[in-house]
């Protein structure tokens, strides 16, 4: 999830705008997998940039998480998975929005 989302991200906030993006960037890493194994070769990207990069896909996957259609269910799937896990907070996300969904259709017969 981590390399899914943050890399969609990353490359997006980079310039990206199609799948070929991944698909240059698997066609890197292979190369560099297969050819260039050595621990001295994965010592050419600094740790600083590896951070910046992270902060920059921080902010773009907040920005993203803003236009969601339940705000609720994306601050409560957040605040979970911060304090508890993924899975947990996947499954009360899922459940959340599932009754939201059944509200808004009882409200919608109510009314109309």
């Amino acid at each position: 999830m981590c390399h899914g989302a943050g890399g969609l991200a990353g490359q997006y906030r980079y310039g990206a705008r199609t799948g070929g993006a991944n698909v240059y960037a698997g066609l890197i890493f292979l190369t560099l997998a297969l050819f260039f194994t050595s621990p001295q070769v994965l010592s050419i990207i600094a740790v600083g940039v590896l951070g910046a990069l992270l902060v920059f896909v921080g902010i773009e996957m907040g920005r993203h998480s803003l236009k969601t259609d339940s705000l609720l269910v994306t601050v409560v799937i957040g605040v979970l998975a911060l304090v508890s896990s993924m899975t947990l907070a996947f499954i009360v996300g899922m459940v959340i929005a599932y009754l939201a969904s059944r509200i808004k259709e009882r409200s919608a017969q109510d009314t109309g």
